[in-house]
């Protein structure tokens, strides 16, 4: 990438809506940029849908193998679960599916632009990274940055209050969880911790 440097379309943020559509202009012949300043493959892939299925499929084989019926004997014993290889595991599913991503851009030409963007007007931008800022140029620019977590203002990330990432990563079995939205990533980690064997409450609280 040099400085000034022009393309013909360019997307910030690499999620499930930015990378298709990048790959999509980079067929059709455009000169194509894809700007993404963490994990390439968005939320969905690296924070949300795709590893909390992980986390899913070990808790749900764990609670059909104790229940019985699929012809497997555990004998007297209850078989229990290894929180801190059942997160690696979800961690290294969502990381191979990122670089597989990384490869798909590669193959059809999409350069990848690490870095937090920032609009000079509707064609140009400036790309901060830790190394350097750069300024580019697009004839056409798609936004597709998605969402994230927002903390209350009365209720603010802690040790206690965890985002989804957080949560996503907690290797500690705790007795009792409370889940504040019940949208997807909600109810998929009501699920996760019930079947762990922990109390829980869902609650879908609209901040005004």
């Amino acid at each position: 990438m040099n400085e000034n440097e022009k393309y013909d379309y360019m997307v910030i943020g690499s999620g499930p809506g930015g990378y298709v559509s990048a790959i999509r202009s980079a067929q059709l012949g455009l000169k194509t940029a894809v700007i993404e300043r963490a994990e390439v493959g968005g939320i969905c892939l690296n924070w949300g849908c795709i590893p909390t299925k992980s986390l899913l499929e070990s808790a749900h084989l764990l609670e059909a193998i104790n229940k019985g019926g699929l012809g497997i004997s555990t004998g007297d014993s209850v078989i229990s679960a290894d929180m801190n290889s059942i997160v690696d595991r979800s961690r290294q599913v969502a990381s191979r599916l990122s670089k597989g991503i990384e490869g798909l851009l590669k193959k059809y030409k999409v350069e990848l632009l690490r870095g937090f963007a920032s609009f000079e007007d509707s064609h140009q931008l400036n790309l901060a990274s830790s190394e350097s800022t750069s300024r580019l140029y697009a004839d056409k620019i798609c936004i597709a940055t998605g969402a994230r977590a927002r903390q209350f203002s009365h209720l603010q990330f802690s040790e206690k209050v965890l985002s989804y990432k957080e949560a996503m990563l907690e290797k500690t079995n705790h007795k009792k969880w409370l889940i504040i939205g019940a949208g997807a990533i909600g109810c998929e980690f009501a699920d996760y911790f019930r079947i762990q064997g922990r109390a829980l409450r869902l609650l879908n609280w609209q901040n005004s």
